[in-house]
């Protein structure tokens, strides 16, 4: 037989050589592997490694990180901790489809591919559940704060703190349920427990259920949703009526241990007291009709509220809305009873009162017609703004005073400098549309003043060759008028009025003896 012939045509040497325009090429030769030995002991090794492999490894690399560790969470045997971290990724799930895909939720990160917030989550939850299964609920809900307290930090997930602060109530009501259980049957517990006692125990669940409370109330009005925190920290306020007094609990767990605490976290009702006339006095500014018994009610509420917690500020802050309140309603006897007294508590709290206070005593003047007074809180006003050197309110209160003078006390040259401060306050807040308004009280004490002088300069001229050359610098370069005061007016202008009182006189002779 004769050999086959293979359909590969094997090239001479000089065809190897050149390319098929006839140059020369470099032959392609094999180079040497380096190493040889070492690269094929390391392939043998990977081959045994991944011949040793389990399920358990390849599934680590088949799946993601949170699907590895629901698996390891239901091979330990931490069935709670698996349903509760199953329960908040479908809870993220839900939320971020009912935002919308316009909203800014739906473009974070899923929950189960933040792989450092499920590490740090997952290590307080299993800690939990050992506590939950040792029965140590006080435990527990220290772990169920420190989670929440963990995602503070984070704006998006406010929605954690807001269930786990949840589980704390959940765990302070279930130890409770137990302590109260066991104390029907008190021989048996104090057998089972031994240290601490009983009574320590069931004091320190009462005032855990009350703390939890707290930090949902508190939570609730960080967050903008007043009117739930109105409606839990009324019911928390009717609880620490009745039960023994205790101290602002830390967000942190871990400072509870810290000395300083205890000596200075404020007692949790009065605390309690100014969350509510926090709400309150937010529902009052958002209310449609402020003149109306209903919202006198509220201010009286808050009122009383804010005088039990002591803050001064908020005692403050109701006083303020009481005067405005009858001033409204036209009783200023009212009225200024409560604006001097907001006044005399200003004196001992920070800029934002004064100046408040300050321009609530100029108003209620204004309106009662005693514009010395008036003139007299708005001067002070003008130098707490100085002091406090917010360019801003600097410009809104000098366009406040130049308003008075203008509208008001007719002192127009100081209206003028009260606009030309505030302009030049305006200038430095770069706000244009402030910039323009002060621009235009500029323009409007300007002119009233030059209305003003020249009048009366005109009058002169005719006469006084002083006024006639004061007009004139004026008309041809805009030199400001010198302002003829009264007595000048009636001096130089006496003798005008005389001649042509005389003049008329004549006149009416001279007709009176033609007709006759």
């Amino acid at each position: 037989m004769s050999p086959t012939i293979s359909s590969r045509v094997i090239p001479s040497c000089k065809a190897m050589g050149k390319d098929t325009g006839g140059n020369r090429k470099t032959s392609r030769r094999l180079k040497p592997i380096v190493n040889k030995d070492a690269r094929r002991i390391s392939v043998k090794h990977k081959l045994e490694v991944m011949t040793n492999f389990t399920k358990l490894d390849i599934d680590w690399y088949r799946l993601d990180f949170y699907e590895n560790i629901c698996l390891n969470l239901l091979q330990a045997g931490y069935q709670r901790t698996y349903s509760e971290l199953f329960q908040l990724v479908e809870m993220d799930k839900h939320r971020r489809i009912d935002s919308g895909l316009d909203s800014a939720t739906s473009t974070t990160v899923p929950l189960s591919k933040q792989i450092g917030k499920l590490q740090a989550m997952l290590k307080f939850m299993i800690d939990a559940e050992n506590a939950n299964a040792t029965q140590n609920y006080d435990e527990m809900y220290k772990k169920y704060l420190a989670t929440a307290n963990f995602f503070r930090a984070q704006k998006d997930d406010q929605w954690l703190v807001r269930h786990f602060l949840y589980k704390c109530n959940h765990t302070a009501n279930k130890a409770v349920c137990v302590m109260n259980f066991l104390s029907t049957k008190k021989a048996n517990a104090e057998e089972k427990i031994q240290s601490p006692t009983f009574g320590q125990l069931q004091e320190t669940a009462n005032r855990r259920l009350t703390e939890s409370s707290y930090h949902i109330v508190k939570f609730d009005s960080d967050t903008g949703k007043y009117s739930d925190a109105l409606r839990g920290a009324n019911i928390l306020y009717h609880e620490l009526k009745r039960s023994p007094p205790y101290l602002v609990p830390p967000e942190d767990p871990a400072l509870e241990s810290d000395d300083s605490w205890f000596t200075t976290a404020p007692s949790m009702i009065s605390v309690v007291c100014e969350q509510i006339v926090n709400c309150l006095l937010r529902r009052a500014d958002e209310a449609d009709n402020k003149q109306n018994d209903e919202y006198l009610q509220l201010l009286l509420t808050a009122e009383s509220l804010a005088n039990e917690s002591e803050n001064q500020n908020l005692v403050g802050d109701c006083a303020h809305r009481m005067g405005q309140f009858y001033g409204m309603n036209g009783d200023m006897n009212a009225a200024y009873e409560h604006a001097e007294k907001y006044y005399r508590l200003s004196k001992n709290l920070d800029k934002t009162h004064r100046l408040k206070s300050c321009r609530a005593m100029a108003e209620l003047h204004e309106k009662m017609g005693d514009l010395h007074q008036a003139r007299y809180y708005l001067t002070e006003l003008e130098g707490v703004a100085s002091e406090w050197g917010d360019p801003r309110i600097a410009a809104e209160v000098n366009m406040l005073l130049a308003n008075f003078h203008v509208t008001q006390s007719k002192e127009l040259a100081e209206a003028c400098e009260s606009a030309k401060n505030g302009f030049r306050w305006a200038l430095r807040t770069e706000n244009q549309e402030l910039t323009n308004r002060l621009r235009l009280w500029c323009g409007i004490a300007d002119g009233r003043l030059i209305e003003e002088t020249f009048l009366t300069t005109v009058l002169c001229a005719r006469t006084d060759p002083t006024a006639m050359v004061s007009l004139l610098k004026w008309r041809d370069a805009r030199i400001p008028m010198r302002k003829i005061n009264e007595e000048d007016f009636h001096r130089i202008t006496k003798c005008t009025f005389l001649e042509r009182k005389d003049r008329l006189g004549k006149q009416r002779l001279s007709t009176l003896n033609s007709t006759s």
